[in-house]
């Protein structure tokens, strides 16, 4: 069956459309929510999380992820965070960032709805829903992953950070860890902000890899191309692929990668490729 919505104008890429989802709008406003033109069957849905003190539109320019809605044939959404006191959009992702105002939202039950409400409108797939997240969206990553269990079939993280242990964590997830070693925000070897520790990166995809019974003996690695130029264009990878319940865990390190970068269009569909291939 195909499913054609004839609604809103052509956006982002050729045969990709743009439509708007009301999930809490009133405290962030309305999510972005870009589709192909025709839809055969379910597909993929992939939540794109901007960083502490950025937005759905920026989340956008840093990762372009809309001009690959329709050629790799999958839906996003795009969300804005709470904004605090100072007027910052944030995520409620860890003790360590970004609820610098103690509210407590619950940002992990806002994700879980956003999710069922765009599958009411669109035929995702709900075996394959993945994170996507910069920063303070890295850090709304992971704790989606631990604590939505099986809801979550992989995740991407760049420049974020995770739990320090993995007690609220339920089911194994595929998790792609994205960070440069020159990131002065959010340390590659970890590091603690207003009091409260983060752990390293390498750290991080250690214990998912212990977390979801990854195979120690079955660990690769390799060099890989990311972004045209600047410093995410080498990434040196290490990958443990033989873990419980077909997940994996990668890291991506890139020597001297900082904090925010633009990263372009390939290394954008090659982030995509790694998700949907989890």
């Amino acid at each position: 069956m195909t499913f054609t919505f004839p609604l809103f104008s052509f956006v982002g890429g050729i045969g990709t459309k743009k439509a708007s989802l009301a999930v809490e709008e009133n405290l962030r406003g309305k999510t972005d929510i870009f589709f192909p033109k025709s839809i055969k069957g379910k597909i993929p849905l992939i939540i794109s999380l901007h960083g502490y003190r950025g937005n759905q539109k920026l989340q956008e320019v840093l990762a372009p992820m809309r001009k690959y809605v329709a050629r790799k044939g999958f839906v996003l959404a795009v969300p804005n965070g709470l904004i605090n006191s100072e007027g910052q959009r944030y995520w409620n992702a860890h003790e360590a960032c970004c609820d610098f105002d103690r509210k407590g939202h619950d940002d992990v039950a806002f994700i879980k709805n956003l999710i069922y409400e765009t599958a009411k409108r669109y035929p995702i797939d709900l075996k394959r829903v993945y994170l996507f997240g910069h920063s303070n969206g890295g850090f709304m990553s992971h704790k989606i992953a631990c604590e939505a269990g099986g809801l979550i079939k992989g995740i991407a993280s760049w420049a974020g950070s995770s739990p320090s242990t993995m007690k609220s964590c339920k089911s194994p997830v595929s998790v792609l860890q994205i960070h440069g070693t020159s990131d002065k925000t959010i340390l590659y070897e970890g590091g603690d902000i207003v009091g409260f520790k983060y752990p390293s990166a390498e750290a991080i995809v250690n214990n998912w890899a212990q977390f979801n019974q990854c195979n120690p003996k079955m660990i690769s690695s390799s060099k890989q191309r990311g972004a045209l130029a600047g410093f995410y264009r080498t990434l040196y990878q290490k990958t443990w692929s033989q873990c419980k319940q077909g997940s994996k865990v990668t890291l991506w390190k890139a020597n001297r990668g900082k904090h925010v970068s633009l990263l372009g269009l390939p290394f954008t569909e090659k982030i995509i490729d790694h998700l949907l291939s989890m």
